[in-house]
């Protein structure tokens, strides 16, 4: 037999009529309510708070009372919020959405993006494609999970889209390269959100391969080249003019003129021989 104290406990639980938990679908709720004060339009039994509620991470507001609803929704809610809150049994079933059976994939998902320039991000085109049996919530958000990222980006909210079953959505991404120091390949990990933060399907994960530094250091060793084979070259045609005009040019007049001139032999004689010819 049940214990006095559960009979009694059982008689004086507060039914919350109109009230239905977003987690397990409880309706009404009954016993302690807890509504979140921060996104308002989510609420708690008292069995999913235990779960759920430091998952939740958001101030959850309990009401012990049937009647604690009524007493203080003109004080601390808005009355937008109200009719959210206010749930009508006969419209919930075709307003809820089970986002643990939203799922989702990326059609073009490439194992690699390569950019070979130092840019402030590096922007991406998706095409993401509902493939559960549950509509996306509207709106949902495209958001990057700063946790377990190298580099981040800002979220993208995606409006004017049904979210059925089989149906594509084209956004378009920024990641950020900003901080980007070494070269290396660096992850962004982005998952689909609700409007309460909370994700559903499959987390994407983008690898960015950035060679910008690669490619700055590669310039550089092909300057010096030029340079050294510049001087070299120009070294050998001094000696080439000297051997030819020893007795008429210095070695430093002839390097002089093959400066003047880019290293055009003919042209540096000539400019020689015109100077030769103004000093006598």
């Amino acid at each position: 037999m049940e214990s006095i104290k559960k009979i009694v406990e059982k008689e004086i639980k507060a039914v919350h009529k109109n009230s239905k938990c977003s987690k397990c679908g409880k309706f009404p709720i009954e016993g302690n309510r807890y509504i979140c004060m921060q996104c308002l339009t989510f609420q708690l039994c008292e069995s999913c708070e235990n779960k759920y509620g430091k998952q939740h991470g958001h101030l959850l507001l309990k009401l012990r009372r049937a009647d604690d609803f009524d007493k203080f929704k003109n004080y601390i809610f808005k009355p937008k919020a109200l009719e959210k809150l206010n749930i009508m049994e006969e419209n919930e079933e075709e307003t809820s959405i089970d986002i643990y059976k939203c799922k989702s994939t990326c059609t073009n998902l490439k194992e690699v993006y390569t950019t070979l320039n130092n840019n402030n991000f590096i922007p991406i085109d998706l095409f993401l494609r509902n493939n559960g049996d549950e509509q996306w919530p509207s709106p949902c958000f495209f958001t990057c999970n700063e946790e377990k990222s190298q580099i981040k980006g800002e979220r993208v909210k995606i409006t004017k889209f049904s979210g059925l079953s089989g149906e594509q959505y084209k956004i378009k991404i920024k990641i950020n390269l900003k901080n980007i120091k070494k070269t290396g390949t660096y992850i962004s990990v982005w998952q689909l959100k609700n409007e309460n933060g909370e994700a559903f399907g499959e987390e994407f994960i983008f690898n960015v391969n950035d060679i910008f530094e690669k490619k700055t250091k590669e310039k550089e060793r092909e300057k010096k080249t030029e340079v050294k084979d510049y001087r070299d070259e120009l070294e050998n045609t001094v000696n080439e003019i000297k051997q030819k005009y020893d007795i008429l040019f210095t070695t430093a007049s002839i390097r002089n003129a093959l400066i003047r001139t880019k290293g055009h032999k003919e042209n540096a004689i000539k400019i020689l021989f015109t100077e030769q010819k103004k000093n006598n």
